[in-house]
């Protein structure tokens, strides 16, 4: 598989905390980049739905975005394994000044 991705990923370990309609989903993200990252939790979430994103890297600076899911690996799981662990992509719609400068700072990719 070529690699489409033009922003640099680190690999990561962090708490996220996503929010759908009135629902709080808990999840951890696995690589980050200044555009995206790839999240992992237990609840799917539609491709295509903005959504509040808090990002809680090391440190305790909680990064706050408005991300949207762009793919999903829940419709190639059996869904009947209740712990069955869902891939997704999110790419950031909004993020402030201030949290890509903490984003940067943490994972030390340069931003233009």
């Amino acid at each position: 598989m070529i690699e489409q991705r033009k922003e640099p990923r680190i690999t990561v370990n962090w708490p996220v905390k996503i929010t759908v309609n009135d629902r709080t989903i808990m999840g951890k993200v696995r690589d980050i980049s200044v555009i995206g990252v790839s999240l992992e939790c237990n609840d799917p979430i539609q491709v295509e739905e903005n959504i509040p994103v808090t990002i809680m890297p090391p440190g305790g600076k909680h990064i706050n975005i408005i991300g949207k899911i762009v793919w999903s690996d829940c419709y190639a799981l059996d869904m009947e394994n209740e712990n069955a662990s869902l891939a997704m992509g999110l790419s950031f719609v909004e993020i402030s000044m201030k949290d890509r400068h903490i984003l940067k700072e943490i994972i030390d990719i340069p931003v233009e």
